[in-house]
């Protein structure tokens, strides 16, 4: 079974390098579906600049910055280690993370909140996450312009997206 904050380290190791590679906007997509054994199907878009070779990526110590260049070298091996696959491209100036892997046991994604929300207050994010035929999304622009000149920061404003983000991931299945 996978550890309860394994999805959270690869999603925050992939915000964080997009935040490295200068990105204003980020795209996450996270899409389960229960039949059989639970399958993750996760998509990260970013309009950063890709930096190195991105053949290289996954490859074990490969890094384009000084890092020990194990996240992404890790997230591969756990996809192949659970029957899944892993692929970088660069694409009309976007980089492009997809990932999936299955026959694994479904386990709460409510640690991601606090990375959603932290990402939200610097960078665009749009979140997405389906199960089969349910969808809950964050998007981050849409919210900002809800709120007009009120900041994203305000404790009561974080308390709330918090919540509404926690409640999101947790009704959904």
């Amino acid at each position: 079974m996978v550890e309860k904050l394994t999805l959270s380290r690869m999603i925050l190791e992939l915000i964080q390098n997009s935040i490295d590679a200068d990105c204003k906007k980020i795209l996450i997509d996270i899409k389960v579906t229960s039949l059989e054994k639970y399958v993750y199907s996760i998509e990260v878009i970013d309009d950063g600049m890709a930096l190195g070779d991105t053949n290289s990526y996954h490859e074990k110590g490969y890094s384009s910055k000084s890092s020990s260049g194990l996240g992404l070298y890790l997230i591969n091996k756990f996809c192949l280690e659970n029957d899944g696959y892993y692929k970088f491209d660069r694409v009309n100036h976007k980089s492009i993370v997809t990932f999936s892997f299955k026959n694994i046991d479904f386990y709460d994604l409510t640690d991601l909140v606090d990375i959603i929300y932290l990402t939200s207050c610097n960078y665009e994010i749009i979140f997405n996450y389906t199960y089969d035929k349910y969808k809950f999304t964050y998007d981050s622009l849409e919210i900002k312009d809800i709120l007009k000149d009120i900041s994203i920061r305000e404790l009561s404003v974080m308390n709330h997206l918090k919540e509404f983000i926690r409640n999101g991931l947790k009704n959904i299945k």
